[in-house]
């Protein structure tokens, strides 16, 4: 925790404020709408068809309450099972040579969108 703190600087009480809890599942109670991240784009390996970030961005923007955004491991991602728990399912548009993308870029991606979303009330194109 210590090794933590040193990295999180000025916003160490963020790291005070985590819950931390046991499964997927528990961490998602309570939440209004989650989406999940993948690299996989075909339905036949992520059960569904992925919005692109800016949608997805729309979509939690929209929704009343809280939103979770799930990343999987840097390692393998998330496990079929986990991608089923979430609502929305997302995949950043990226070269097919090397469509995964490092967890800390991928994340930023999402949070500006869904910042943007929710502090103009609108996505993609606008300026």
């Amino acid at each position: 925790m210590e090794e933590a703190r040193r990295y999180a600087a000025r916003a160490a009480w963020r790291l005070d404020a985590a819950v931390v809890v046991g499964s997927l599942e528990e961490a998602l109670k309570g939440v209004s709408a989650s989406l999940c991240t993948s690299s996989h784009t075909s339905e036949r390996d992520a059960l569904r068809a992925p919005l692109a970030p800016w949608e997805a961005a729309e979509v939690l923007a929209a929704t009343p309450g809280t939103v979770a955004l799930v990343f999987g491991r840097e390692s393998v991602g998330l496990t079929r099972g986990e991608i089923a728990l979430c609502s929305l399912y997302s995949s950043i548009p990226a070269s097919p040579r090397y469509p995964s993308l490092n967890l800390s870029n991928a994340a930023a991606i999402y949070l500006y969108e869904v910042y943007r979303a929710r502090s103009w009330g609108c996505c993609k194109g606008c300026g």
